[in-house]
């Protein structure tokens, strides 16, 4: 397999089932660098205690904006979501362990 790239998470051997018209948002996207960075959803949202505390120590350990931070968990959350709904296991290796642990979600 092939090492790729979903929606800038480093993924070996991701293959996307999408559409047409999402491959070639995909390539003007690349090829031109339009809508990277493009602002095209503004929400307002409410959060609980816990994942306000959790954003708030991403925000002191990564130095990210809360834009990036919710950008980038969206994207994982939509990586993880489609590889559960294809079979796929995820895995985890701990720093410096030898055993891969398996990501179990509920």
């Amino acid at each position: 397999m092939q090492a790729g790239s979903y929606r800038g998470i480093g993924v070996r051997g991701y293959r996307p089932n999408c559409s047409r018209e999402e491959k070639e948002m995909r390539a003007v996207t690349a090829t031109e660098g339009l809508a990277r960075n493009a602002v095209v959803l503004r929400i307002s949202i409410g959060l609980i205690a816990k994942a306000a505390r959790d954003l708030r120590r991403t925000q002191e350990r990564s130095g990210l904006s809360v834009a990036d931070i919710v950008n980038r968990a969206l994207t994982l959350y939509e990586f993880v979501d489609s590889c559960r709904a294809a079979g796929d296991q995820i895995l985890v290796r701990r720093n410096g362990a030898s055993r891969l642990e398996l990501v179990r979600f509920t």
